[in-house]
Formats: structure tokens, C-alpha cells, sequence
């Protein structure tokens, strides 16, 4: 027998259409109270004083390190961006001008190098995106874009009429960021067969202000694609056409650094010092896209680092700072690098990760949540060379809607 619930005039509600009120309600409160959305442009307040000090338990479950192994011709000398896809490893050597990619365990499998300025060859990297078992590399001084197997052999190259840029390879089209081009009045375009689309009008004092984000553009598992805007606070959501769908606005209070003081100082100083002198927030330090969610870091000073974690409709979930590794005690006070969807990435120094104060009395602890002595004892010859380390970070189960 079915159940029937009256409503507040009396009139008969079944418990199917109940069903959906409580969802609409449930969905009305995920937005929550911090979040006005306007014309396109979702509003959020963070009051950055509210903030806790925490540790890394908080948000992750374990650690799991892996050492990006060097040969005698192959090191890294300068990674700067970090790529997942088919169980790969890509990373960008802003040195080299070379994409280095490794197994899952940091085994190099190959190298597609910087060879030069003539047909076939790049000389520079701007950036790489992958899309569909292909790698595509852009040369701002060459103006050429070049494809690549996941084998490393070249497929085809074509003219690029941009010069250094991030850039996302989408399936009918390109997003690009033009670092602020003087020869443009927007920052980002959206370049098709059919027509190119200018987004976000570039103000005037950051002409020629070039910045590279080692996130760069970044995927959801719905193909939505975002974008961290540099020396600004919002993160770009484009749809799975790179068509701009969203656009998130963050309302840091007084620890914003106000538009007209940005003007203002033009440069005549540095940004990024004055904010860290007086506690601002420059920009979204990091943005990194989850499986089911989003993160920002925010580094304001050596003493003001915030984590803020928020489901997939900006809603918080964890907001902490100055968090302390509690699960294994390696110190990893540096900024999120990457995601492979259900990690969060780092990169650490192995220099530095051996020269920790305590790190023989850290290995003796009981309780560990990481591999750090099986990776030790597995990778001892290496430790004590200039290499590299990326430390996985898993999300805690609750942050992961499955």
C-alpha cells in the first residue's frame, strides 16, 4: 500500500515527488551559504582566518614514494610539469626542452627530446598536452605544434600562430593561454577549424607578464576542463567543447591584493614579495582537479600555507593549514604538483629528503602510513645523486564518491 504525505495546503504529495524535494533541497545545500553564483560567475567567500592548523591525516590515507630513476644520458634536471595517462608518467624538463615519461614504478621508458630548428624538430617547450594516445608539444619560437605517439615517434607537425603559451588539445579544438601577448587584448583563446573565440579581457599593466603553471590546463573525468588564472582569483571551467562555461570567483577579504593596488604598482615591484610581506594572497598558489573534487594551496608566507578542499560544486570539505605530515613524519611542506584523479602529486628533491634531520630515527618509527623504508632500502644508491622523487598522496575514502 502506498503512502501519501499532504502538503502544506492540504494537497496530496507522493512520496516519488517527496523524493524529489529532498533532493532539490539536499542539492541547494551542497552549494551552501559562502557561494552566489551571478550571470555565469560563482562567487566564493574564504575567510582565511578561520583556518585551523592540521595535519596531512586530515586529507590523505597514505604515501607512497617513487623515485624517478636517472641512466648515465638520461636526468632530470629541471621537471616542471607533471602528466598520469595509461599507467605513464610525463613530465616536462623545462631544462632539457624534453618530455621524460616513466612507468608507475620510475622506470624511464623514453625520451622525446629538443633537437633542433629545422622541419620535423622543436627547439623550445611552451607546453604538452595529451589527448587520445597522442602528445602534443608546442614551440612558441618555432610556431609550430607537433604530435607524437605514445611511443615517441613524431606523427605530424603543424603551424602554431601563437607565440609561448599553455595550451589543452581538445577533440575539435585548442584552448590556449597567451601569457598576457601584447598582440592580443585577451588572455585566453579557444581556437577551432570553424573560428577562434577570445576569453577574458587582459588588463593593461600585465602586458607581457609571463607566467607557467605546472597544472596548466586540467581535465574532470566529464571532460570539463580548468584553468587556475594567474595574478587573479578565478578558476575557468570550460565544457567539454572548450566552450567557457563557468567562471569561479574567490573573495579572499582583506587578504586580498586589491585590483587598483595591482595597477598601481605596475613593476615597479615585485608582486609576489609585496603580498608576501604583507600576508596577501597573490593568487591560487595551486589549483589541482580530483576525481570528485577540487584543492587549492595557498602560499602566502613560510608561515601561512592553506589547504582548502571542496566537492565538484565548490563546497567545502576541509579547509587547514600549516599541515604536518603525520603519517610518516618526511616533512612535504611543498605545493601540490599534480593528480592522477585519486592522489594528490609531489615533488621532492632527493638531496633535500636525505639531508631531514631525523630521518634514521623517523625510519624507526612503528605505524608508518608509506613504503618510506622499502623505498630507501630499494633505492639507496640513488639517494644520495640529484634526482628526483614524487610522492603519492592518497585521498581519504570520504573524499572519494565512489
Amino acid at each position: 500500500m502506498k503512502r501519501w504525505i499532504l502538503g502544506k495546503r492540504g494537497e496530496i504529495i507522493s512520496p516519488k515527488f517527496k523524493f524529489l524535494l529532498l533532493l532539490i533541497l539536499f542539492i541547494n545545500s551542497c552549494i551552501g551559504e559562502n557561494i552566489k553564483e551571478d550571470d555565469g560567475i560563482v562567487k566564493i567567500e574564504i575567510d582565511l582566518e578561520s583556518f585551523n592548523e592540521g595535519n596531512l591525516s586530515d586529507l590523505y590515507d597514505s604515501i607512497t614514494y617513487v623515485l624517478l630513476k636517472p641512466d648515465s644520458s638520461n636526468f632530470l634536471a629541471d621537471p616542471y610539469k607533471i602528466k598520469f595517462y595509461k599507467n605513464l608518467i610525463f613530465i616536462r624538463d623545462a631544462f632539457h626542452n624534453s618530455i621524460f615519461i616513466y612507468d608507475k614504478k620510475g622506470n624511464l621508458q623514453f625520451r622525446i627530446n629538443s633537437t633542433g630548428k629545422g622541419p620535423k624538430e622543436f627547439f623550445t617547450m611552451d607546453d604538452f598536452s595529451i589527448y587520445n594516445d597522442t602528445i602534443w608539444i608546442k614551440d612558441g619560437l618555432l610556431k609550430k605544434e607537433l604530435a607524437y605517439s605514445l611511443n615517441g615517434d613524431l606523427l605530424l607537425e603543424k603551424v602554431s600562430v601563437f607565440k609561448r603559451a599553455m595550451f589543452h588539445k581538445g577533440n575539435t579544438f585548442n584552448l590556449y593561454y597567451l601569457n598576457n601577448d601584447p598582440d592580443f587584448d585577451y588572455r585566453i583563446i579557444r581556437k577551432s577549424s570553424q573560428d577562434v573565440i577570445p576569453y577574458i579581457l587582459r588588463p593593461d599593466y600585465l602586458v607581457n607578464n609571463i607566467f607557467s603553471d605546472p597544472l596548466g590546463f586540467q581535465s574532470d573525468k566529464q571532460l570539463n576542463v580548468y584553468f587556475n588564472l594567474p595574478n587573479d582569483y578565478k578558476i575557468l571551467q570550460f565544457d567539454s567543447m572548450g566552450i567557457l562555461a563557468k567562471q569561479y570567483s574567490f573573495d579572499f577579504g582583506f587578504q586580498n591584493f586589491k585590483y587598483e593596488d595591482r595597477i598601481e604598482l605596475g613593476e615597479i615591484i615585485n608582486h609576489y614579495e609585496y603580498a608576501e610581506e604583507n600576508v596577501l594572497v597573490e593568487s591560487i598558489t595551486s589549483f589541482v582537479v580530483l576525481d570528485e573534487g577540487h584543492m587549492i594551496y595557498l602560499r602566502r608566507n613560510e608561515q601561512n600555507k592553506e589547504y582548502i578542499f571542496f566537492d565538484r560544486y565548490f563546497s567545502y570539505l576541509y579547509k587547514g593549514k600549516n599541515l604536518i605530515n603525520d603519517l610518516d613524519f618526511i616533512p612535504i611542506v611543498e605545493m601540490p604538483w599534480s593528480s592522477n584523479g585519486e592522489e594528490v602529486i609531489y615533488l621532492l628533491n632527493t638531496s633535500k629528503f636525505m639531508s631531514i634531520n631525523n630521518l634514521e630515527e623517523i625510519q624507526k618509527r612503528e605505524g608508518l602510513k608509506s613504503n618510506l623504508n622499502q623505498f630507501l632500502f630499494e633505492n639507496s644508491t640513488y639517494m644520495e645523486e640529484e634526482n628526483y622523487i614524487i610522492a603519492f598522496a592518497q585521498m581519504k575514502k570520504e573524499f572519494r564518491f565512489k
